[in-house]
């Protein structure tokens, strides 16, 4: 089995699908279905001989037909598979693995942390040697690993209706600015015959309120141009505003497309709010994952899995804090300011902490009822 990722560490399961009889005094071999595959395969009128026919084509077609192939995704579907004992061995360059097998045709599952694969059909067939009539040339038909590498990535993207030259993981924010973002994820490789095609983006926001409406998500092809996906998927925000884009139901016929898999990544863009609860200078994070199955023949959630982005995505925000002195250096209680906008003279307005004095807010709704443009300092002189 060829193209496995160097980085990994990839593990396989293996199920005899054809087994071999040879007959020492005839020196003929015998093809048999394996009992559980013959249970999957040999139903609605085709006899083991019609199967055996047809999982011979792939096996001398070339690696290019035995991935996607309906057989092969039956194979793996089925709920009773009967594991064979193969131990396969991995290069030093970790990107081939072998096995020594008997004569006949093995289903292969590959899984790996952080990875989807598609289902693999491996071989060794045998055939007469013309240069000595009693040997056999064996000849082991492999596979070439496909699957999609899994993660979540964002990137702030715009701030107030301005786009960013370059996408940035950091910036600064005054509360009520509008900040966008892209947020970017694998699409897993879920066989065309998969049950459980679990495939949501979620955004987890700190102090940022993410605008439901303004959710779009866009299907990226490997050249990187992309179809806005418009009215296909539902965004949510659950009570704690945490974004959910759920792709799993259109997962087959999206993204999947009958094995083509039109499209090697998703893009997601909304736009978020800094609130009035944003942290002051420790950074406010917005933190995506990937959620995908790590079995697509299971009806259970049990087994999806969810891959968390770096969380290096964050907004800072700032304040100040004014002490008022007189002449003789004495702090000067209820004094009153008011802060303005430089660049136009506009007064902003506040939000009073009704628990300390001299403490405000500056409001997201600077038009919302009970703010203030009036700072007043305590009883230490001091406004924050």
């Amino acid at each position: 089995i060829t193209g496995l990722p160097a980085d990994k560490t990839v593990t396989f399961a293996t199920y005899q699908v054809i087994k071999t009889k040879f007959d020492t005094a005839a020196n003929e071999l015998t093809y048999q279905l394996t009992d559980w595959a013959k249970a999957v395969l040999a139903t609605g009128g085709k006899t083991e001989d019609d199967v055996i026919k047809e999982i011979s084509k792939l096996n001398t077609t070339g690696t290019s037909a035995t991935e996607q192939d309906n057989i092969v995704n039956q194979l793996a579907a089925a709920a009773s598979k009967t594991a064979y004992s193969a131990l396969w061995t991995v290069s030093s360059d970790k990107t081939t693995a072998t096995a020594n097998l008997p004569i006949g045709s093995y289903l292969v599952m590959a899984s790996c942390t952080d990875m989807t694969f598609l289902n693999m059909l491996v071989s060794v067939n045998a055939k007469a040697d013309s240069t000595d009539p009693n040997g056999w040339i064996l000849e082991g038909e492999g596979a070439v690993l496909k699957g999609n590498q899994l993660s979540v990535d964002k990137k702030i993207t715009g701030k107030k209706g301005t786009a960013l030259q370059t996408p940035i993981d950091e910036t600064t924010a005054a509360i009520g600015d509008t900040l966008s973002y892209t947020v970017t994820a694998n699409v897993p490789h879920y066989p065309a015959n998969a049950t459980h095609t679990t495939f949501k983006v979620k955004d987890t926001p700190t102090n940022l309120e993410i605008k439901q409406n303004t959710v779009k998500v866009y299907g990226v092809k490997a050249d990187g141009t992309d179809d806005e996906l418009t009215g296909q998927f539902t965004p949510t925000l659950d009570g704690n505003g945490v974004l959910t884009v759920d792709m799993s139901e259109k997962y087959l016929t999206l993204f999947c497309a009958n094995g083509t898999y039109p499209y090697a990544t998703v893009k997601i863009t909304y736009d978020a709010v800094l609130m009035e609860s944003a942290s002051i200078a420790t950074g406010n994070t917005n933190k995506p994952a990937l959620i995908y199955g790590t079995d697509p023949y299971t009806d259970s959630d049990a087994s999806d899995k969810e891959i968390p982005g770096d969380g290096k995505q964050k907004v800072y925000t700032y304040g100040l804090n004014l002490t008022k002195k007189n002449s003789d250096n004495n702090v000067l209680s209820n004094a009153v300011f008011s802060v303005k906008r430089k660049d136009n003279g506009t007064k902003l307005k506040f939000i009073e902490d009704a628990t300390a004095k001299g403490t405000y807010t500056l409001a997201r709704d600077q038009g919302a009822a009970g703010v203030t443009d009036q700072l007043t300092t305590n009883d230490q002189g001091t406004f924050n």
